[in-house]
């Protein structure tokens, strides 16, 4: 935890001074960096990169409430529900003021300075003003929507925060941001202690992808379904599970729902406390679920294309990757799930079914 520090700049025309409470070394360099880039001339949108775990949410947080303390309007927007609430509890936390949040099915509060937006929500609704527009998981923002909304806030700084500022479709961001700024790699945050040291081993059984097409640039899903189901059988992922990761909390990444409903079904044969989320699991189940997750009372949480972003729980201790891919982005989402810190955690576990980290590499390999 940094020591309470103070910087001024004269950012546009109104003065800019961050003080940051109880903010890491490099979150306090990463934001004197930020100003410093706002402050060049044509500088208005900035891309910056953080490991997973390495605290994307408190540093847009902290930036937020310094444009909200002098009445400039903020706006977060996000794509996934996870990542609107996370985004707006830790907001009110930091600012200590409510903040909106614009999204189906939820109430809105216009006269909140900070507005948390989902992106689909927000496309067709009247737009909130901004000084500040911070993107949560900002890859994705090479989507036509976020190009659309950005056009609106032609005046507005741009904060654009995500672990992976890489697009596996070959999309640059240059388009979009004006610069990149790099954070702390993951060795230099692990050897630090900011992340979990980790343990990654190469599953005796693996998914044999040859033969499988690819759409995209990656796998194509239903091809990528049938080699699953050919090259592995429940038993070797249990198995595994009970050599490498006995009695860990365990999030596993399926290759669909399907996929991932048959192996919390086979974790709970097997007397292993499992469940399966996905997208569309409702609202109140999937809190449901997390909190039993959260108290230990599950064990094994099987989920597909839920919890590779934005899902915060340290206490994870182990992550099992039955989903191969060619996505480095997405590799490293799902294996960084494990990295945060955790009182009792002396490192992660990765169980890898597939031939991901040889393609890609442990999640410390050192990458430009």
């Amino acid at each position: 935890i940094g020591a309470i520090s103070t910087i001024n700049f004269q950012l546009s025309t109104f003065n800019f001074q961050l003080i940051m409470y109880s903010l890491r070394d490099y979150q306090q360099q990463l934001i004197g960096d930020l100003v410093r880039m706002w402050m060049e001339p044509n500088i208005r949108r900035v891309l910056v990169q953080l490991p997973t775990g390495g605290g994307k949410t408190v540093i847009f947080a902290n930036v937020a409430q310094q444009f909200i303390s002098r009445a400039q309007p903020v706006l977060v927007l996000a794509h996934r529900e996870e990542l609107l609430l996370q985004a707006k509890e830790k907001l009110e936390s930091v600012s200590e003021l409510p903040v909106g949040l614009i999204k189906a099915g939820y109430p809105e509060d216009r006269t909140c300075g900070i507005q948390v937006a989902s992106v689909a929500s927000l496309i067709n609704r009247q737009l909130p003003p901004a000084s500040l527009v911070i993107i949560d998981e900002s890859h994705h923002s090479t989507a036509l929507t976020y190009q659309q909304l950005l056009e609106q806030y032609p005046d507005a700084y741009v904060l654009g925060v995500t672990a992976t500022p890489a697009r596996i479709d070959g999309q640059g961001f240059k388009s979009i941001y004006d610069r990149l700024l790099l954070g702390p790699s993951v060795r230099w945050s692990i050897d630090r202690g900011y992340l979990s040291d980790f343990k990654l081993f190469a599953a005796p059984k693996t998914v044999n992808t040859k033969g499988v097409r690819k759409v995209g640039g990656d796998y194509n899903p239903r091809q990528l379904a049938q080699a699953v189901n050919t090259s592995l059988v429940m038993g070797d992922l249990i198995s595994a599970w009970r050599e490498y990761a006995p009695g860990k909390q365990t999030v596993v990444f399926a290759v669909n729902v399907d996929h991932s409903k048959a192996i919390a079904a086979a974790y709970c044969q097997a007397g292993i406390p499992a469940e399966h989320l996905d997208g569309e699991t409702p609202d109140r189940d999937r809190k449901a679920a997390l909190e039993r997750f959260r108290r230990s009372e599950t064990i094994v949480l099987s989920n597909c294309g839920l919890f590779a972003e934005g899902f915060d729980l340290p206490s994870i201790e182990a992550v099992q990757c039955v989903r191969p891919t060619q996505s480095l982005g997405l590799w490293l989402q799902m294996v960084g799930r494990s990295l945060r810190p955790h009182p009792g955690k002396q490192h992660a576990i990765i169980i890898d079914h597939t031939e991901n980290w040889a393609l890609h590499g442990a999640p410390d390999r050192p990458r430009q």
